[in-house]
């Protein structure tokens, strides 16, 4: 199907078309639908992303963001021997950005793609750039709740029934710079690039003692995408806990599921349990790849905590921000290794308090 370009092409339409969009089951084909006939269109790949195409010589971006998402590859037209140079931006496979490629289409052609192709997509750029940066931060704020939900889950599973009104209650408290304050313990969890050994600090607090911690630790979990089964998804992770606190502690799910809506929440991210699940984005298989458990109050840890910064009253503490290094590494024998130390030490001191 080709549209029928107007001046101002229906936004509506085009939501339509794009939506309706089917993978060829062929690999190395693809069903692709001309906004522009020979100049712009659109595909759906087999892993269900949406594909703007883009006609002529090689499309050059000055966003590195986007960039990523750029390639180049000819593709032999039906009836046609010579193949035809595209570039090909490769959309996340994401509702909403069915929705996004609809109104990048309707602003290409709007900025007169038909006449120069290469300058609407100059002029539409920083819009891509925006709406990758968006899907970043997100995917970002979503790995970094999953975090912490493994975390609560292997507390929730190591705790008494006794217990869990008591955890639910100390995780969904605002203490300053800590994840988790309670029974002696303070925790902070940090998401990690598996292939870095250095951890961002944002506040010299979240490194330094407070008043009435015996133990402070800090958790780094590094969660990567799973193309296949995974071992969990963030709504399986809650859906466990919900489970347990059914029988145990029910008046704890609502404020638990208050903290999990508002947890960084914005334009861009914002976690419901009730339709999750069903989501591509918010229900997407995760894996742990590594985890591990860093002790703060060790001296020899070397890290600049906030009575060092007593000798500098210029500095403003909130100021500081450095990257924390682990000396010892990151391989331990099971990836799930600092969860559990952490979950372990949360429940024992949980036992004594």
């Amino acid at each position: 199907m080709t549209i029928e370009l107007r001046a101002n092409p229906e936004y509506a339409d085009l939501v339509a078309l794009i939506r309706a969009l089917a993978a060829n089951p062929e690999e190395d084909q693809l069903d692709v639908e001309w906004m522009i006939p020979g100049t712009l269109g659109v595909c759906r790949l087999p892993s269900s992303e949406a594909v703007i195409i883009f006609a002529g010589d090689e499309l050059s971006s000055r966003s590195r963001i986007v960039s990523r998402h750029l390639h180049d590859r000819p593709i032999y037209r039906h009836g046609m021997t010579e193949p035809l140079s595209t570039t090909m931006l490769t959309l996340p496979s994401m509702p909403h950005f069915d929705q996004f490629a609809a109104f990048i289409v309707a602003e290409l052609v709007r900025q007169d793609a038909e006449k120069d192709l290469g300058r609407a997509y100059r002029l539409s750029e920083p819009l891509i750039e925006l709406a990758f940066a968006q899907h970043t931060a997100a995917l970002r704020t979503l790995y970094a709740l999953a975090a912490r939900v493994a975390l609560l889950a292997e507390i929730v599973d190591l705790s008494d029934d006794e217990a869990l009104p008591r955890v639910v209650s100390a995780w969904c408290s605002d203490v300053p710079f800590r994840d988790l304050a309670a029974f002696g313990v303070g925790v902070v969890v940090r998401g990690a690039d598996s292939s870095s050994p250095s951890i961002p600090i944002n506040h010299v607090a979240e490194v330094s003692p407070a008043s009435g911690e015996s133990s402070l630790l800090l958790l780094s979990v590094a969660l990567t995408d799973s193309r296949t089964s995974g071992d969990f998804t963030l709504p399986d992770l809650v859906d466990r806990i919900f489970d347990r606190l059914r029988s145990a502690a029910p008046d704890h799910i609502e404020p638990l599921s208050t903290w999990l809506a508002g947890f960084r929440r914005s334009d861009a991210f914002e976690y419901r349990h009730d339709t999750a699940a069903a989501d591509s984005f918010y229900g997407r298989a995760m894996s742990v790849d590594n985890s591990m458990a860093i002790d703060l109050m060790d001296p020899a840890l070397g890290a600049l905590r906030q009575q060092n910064l007593e000798d500098y009253p210029a500095v403003v503490p909130g100021s500081v921000r450095y990257k924390l290094y682990n000396t010892g590494g990151i391989v331990t024998p099971s990836p799930r290794v600092g969860l559990e130390t952490v979950a372990t030490a949360i429940a024992h001191a949980l036992r004594d308090s």
